[in-house]
This record gives structure tokens, sequence and C-alpha cells, in this order.
């Protein structure tokens, strides 16, 4: 692994946590096992070529966007931008999206302890969707079980996966918003505090996951 980034070897090792997470749902053997094979290669090979470009060039124009300092135009483009390539591969393979909050100290150093203490304030006064979503996970895991057991997998499953927020529960997509919300709020005052070593660190994972995607994209 030495030389090789976290994300390079996530990324290239990929295929393997499908064919796992996959095995959890279904029982494949033989024919129907190969097959599985051949569509998370096909499906790793389109995203190589198709998704990671795009991704490149969002990580690029995030950092741009960072230097000067967030605006919630900046926030909501971000946002909206996870969701639409997250869209693009669920449509194709068919999975869900990662998670959107990482770790504040990964992306800018040592928090100061007012960052520290308005980082708590969001966790505590967020809503708690935890179990919310775990509903919302249960929901689209029958929706998606019901299309294959009725082998309608390759007429609906697509199309399904792709809208995994349609049919949610409201107080959900209440909460979620409410959620999303407080969540920029905070971002907004951590990015106004951020001291130049902080915003300069931040820019350059920003670049290093660029030039990851673009490493990847060219294998």
């Amino acid at each position: 692994m030495c030389g090789c980034s976290t994300v390079r070897f996530a990324y290239d090792n990929a295929d393997a946590y499908l064919r796992w997470k996959a095995g959890s749902y279904l029982d494949l053997q033989d024919a129907d096992a190969e097959e599985l094979d051949d569509r998370i290669d096909e499906f790793h090979a389109w995203h190589r070529k198709n998704a990671l470009p795009k991704y490149v060039t969002l990580a690029n124009e995030a950092s741009q966007r960072f230097a000067d300092g967030l605006s919630r135009q900046d926030l909501v483009w971000g946002y909206d931008s996870v969701r639409g390539q997250a869209q693009e591969s669920l449509r194709k393979a068919a999975d869900l999206a990662a998670p959107l909050l990482d770790r504040l100290e990964d992306w800018v150093g040592k928090l100061t302890q007012a960052q520290i203490q308005r980082a708590r304030e969001f966790a505590e006064r967020a809503p708690l969707v935890d179990q919310l979503r775990d509903g919302d996970r249960r929901r689209l895991q029958k929706d998606v079980m019901a299309i294959v057991r009725a082998r309608e997998a390759r007429t609906r499953l697509a199309e399904r996966i792709a809208n995994w927020e349609r049919g949610r529960d409201p107080a959900y997509v209440a909460a979620l918003d409410a959620w999303r919300e407080q969540y920029f709020a905070m971002l907004m005052d951590i990015d106004r505090s951020l001291t130049p070593e902080q915003r300069a660190r931040a820019q350059a994972h920003m670049r290093r996951y660029a030039e990851d995607f673009e490493a990847l994209a060219g294998r």
C-alpha cells in the first residue's frame, strides 16, 4: 500500500466489497454468481470511465469555491452535485449513497475550542434522524427485494433505485430538511472562523481527491 492513497486503494477493491454486500442480500450460486461478478466488473469499468472524470471536475471546482470562503449557494451546489452523481451511479449500480458528514479535523486539522463548540452545538440541536433513516433504508430494501422476486428487475430496478427518495415518510423528509439547514449553518460559521492554514489544508485535501480520481479514471 506504500504510495497508494486510501481513496485509490478502496476504489481498486470496491468490486470485492460489492460482491460481499450483494451476498448479504441474495443467495446466488453457480451461473447466477458468475453473472453477478460480470455485472459488477461492468459497473466498475463504467464508473471508472464515466463517473470519475466528473468527480475530478467537481473536486477541482470545490477547491476553487472554498478558496475565498463558502457561501450558502456553494453549499447547495456541493450538496446537489453529490446527490446528482450518486443518482447517476445508483441508476447504473443500484447501490446506496455514502454518508454526507466527514470528520472536520480530517479536512482542516486541529480545531479551535470555538470551532469544536460550534460542532457540538450542531450535534446537540440537529434533529435525530437515525431511527427514521433506518426505517427508510428498510423501506427501500423491501421495495427492491419485491422487484427482484417478481423478476421485474430489468424493467423496474434501475428507476426505483435512482429515485430512492420516492415514497419517503413525510416526517423523515421534514427531519432531513431541518438537519440540512442546521448543517449548512454550522459549516458557514466554521468556514468564517477558519485560519489560513486550516483553509489551505482543506483545499489540499480537495486537490488530492481530484488527483486520485484522475489517476483512477486513467487506469
